[in-house]
């Protein structure tokens, strides 16, 4: 049976962490997917340009956008669903919960 990750609330809307996938999962429409490749960094730590229209992410001006987009501040995977990734990748938990 595969296991189901942690839930992490993104502006509002819950999706699941996905470590096997690489993505999060909207809780109550699982084929909306977030790909972890699309988190982005900066000084202040990971984000991800929220739309939330589309419950997704926004796929228009990086730079400028509109008011139904927020900047969501998401924790690095490590810390979102340690256990997923200790399973995916076999490293021990122990190891992981330094990063």
């Amino acid at each position: 049976m595969k296991r189901r990750g942690p839930i992490i609330s993104i502006s509002g809307v819950a999706f699941i962490v996905d470590v096997e996938s690489e993505s999060f999962t909207q809780f109550y429409n699982p084929a909306n997917r977030i790909p972890f490749e699309k988190i982005r960094k900066d000084a202040d730590g990971y984000y991800l340009l929220y739309d939330k229209y589309a419950s997704n992410i926004w796929t228009g001006n990086q730079e400028v956008y509109p008011v139904h987009v927020r900047k969501v501040t998401i924790p690095p995977i490590a810390q979102l669903d340690p256990v997923g990734l200790s399973e995916k990748y076999d490293i021990p938990l122990c190891e992981i919960q330094k990063w």
